[in-house]
């Protein structure tokens, strides 16, 4: 690492390291010179403005510094600083998480050109490790299906979401899923956009699709709740920032829209 040009992100769990009293900000690495020297090792993780970015895990406190959680930082900070950060805590926990070979159970060592952890004896390189999961978004003309998850009970509504499984493809997931939490079967899927999610190590991959039949029937252990709303009055919803939002405010635009156009149609008769 080069201590007078090179990026430096702190990392402790879900959490990144920042100035107090400042907004979050990639830190220069000549500020925190003597935590490289006697905190271990640096990773590389990328360019940040031309220049090498690292990422360190650090168990104590530092003066004139505080932990805030990544989370915290998702729509405020820029999209390349957070792409930077999110990669470096998947990168972080994924390390902490295969510190030894599956096969042989020899240390392993983390490979920079490969970007992957690498068992010398076996020649196996582990790569990072990605959960991809499905949003699928239902609609019916104006109304569009949210549920409410066990763990948000008495909170926010959201879109239905569901981990792929081993064999599956995404498209499969998003059928299965459906049927399993409200019993209903959809068509005409329309890919909408995805989302890194490193908690801890998630991707989320957005659907649109229309309802096809069947009548809303709630799994009860994951979903307690799930029905039908108009795209004018919804419930608490997850914010704008999370593609769960995205989804759902890409939906009120565009019934808006719709809306708009027939009162300008029946007015021009």
């Amino acid at each position: 690492m080069n201590l007078n040009t090179d990026w430096l992100i702190v990392v402790q769990g879900s959490n990144i390291l920042t100035a107090i009293d400042k907004p979050w900000e990639i830190l220069k690495a000549s500020a925190l010179a003597e935590l490289l020297v006697d905190d271990g090792c640096s990773y590389l993780i990328g360019d940040y403005f031309g220049q090498s970015c690292h990422v360190i895990e650090l168990e104590k406190d530092i003066d004139g510094y505080e932990w805030i959680n990544l989370r915290s930082q998702l729509g405020r900070a820029p999209d390349m600083q957070y792409q930077l950060a999110s990669r470096a805590i998947q990168l972080v926990t994924w390390m902490k998480q295969h510190q030894y070979c599956g096969q042989c159970g020899a240390n392993t060592h983390y490979h920079e050109i490969e970007s992957a952890l690498h068992c010398q004896p076996c020649g196996i390189y582990y790569y990072p490790r990605i959960s991809p999961c499905m949003m699928c978004m239902i609609t019916k003309g104006d109304y569009c299906l949210l549920a409410q998850h066990q763990k948000h009970a008495g909170g926010f509504y959201s879109t239905l979401a569901g981990f792929v499984e081993a064999g599956e493809s995404i498209e499969q997931t998003l059928h299965r899923e459906v049927m399993e939490e409200v019993g209903l079967t959809v068509k005409n899927l329309s890919y909408f956009s995805s989302q890194p999610w490193p908690f801890p190590h998630q991707l989320m991959v957005g659907y649109f699709a229309e309802y096809d039949a069947g009548d809303i029937i709630v799994d009860g252990e994951e979903i307690i709740d799930a029905q039908w709303f108009h795209y004018s009055d919804l419930p608490q919803v997850p914010p704008s920032e999370s593609l769960s939002g995205m989804m759902i405010e890409a939906f009120v635009q565009q019934r808006s829209l719709v809306s708009a156009d027939k009162t300008l149609s029946r007015d021009t008769e």
